[in-house]
């Protein structure tokens, strides 16, 4: 039974086509749309420029588990899809886990014929 649900959902939601879109992730911990907290009122507009971008496919917000530090476990959540919530706390998993194996968002994209570049613009040991 649930494989016929799979494959029904499998045949509703899959195309092929030759065409893939560019995916860009962009994680800028200290970017914020305050206006999720409530309505306020500014001087002026202050993402005026991002919201008039009007051809993304997709926008939305992530919220993630970590406040004021812990960037490398949002990177990690947002990379395998693995929560913090499941691990101990106070650890990266970065620095005490062999992930080598972990499935991560490279990995399906590479499988998907994408090309991936990650950029991280700090020194090379952080």
């Amino acid at each position: 039974m649930a494989g016929q649900i799979l494959d029904s959902f499998h045949e509703k939601a899959c195309y092929e086509t030759d065409i893939q879109p560019t995916i860009i992730a962009i994680m800028d911990e200290s970017f914020c749309d305050l206006r999720v907290l409530g309505d306020f009122e500014t001087s002026d507009e202050y993402l005026h420029n991002w919201y008039n971008i009007n051809d993304y496919i997709l926008r939305g917000n992530l919220y993630v588990s970590t406040y004021a530090g812990g960037t490398a476990n949002t990177e990690f959540e947002f990379l395998t899809g693995n929560s913090m919530g499941n691990l101990p706390a106070g650890i990266v998993p970065y620095q005490i886990y062999n992930l080598k194996d972990t499935g991560n968002m490279t990995d399906i994209l590479n499988r998907n014929g994408y090309k991936t570049t990650a950029i991280h613009p700090e020194y090379k040991g952080n």
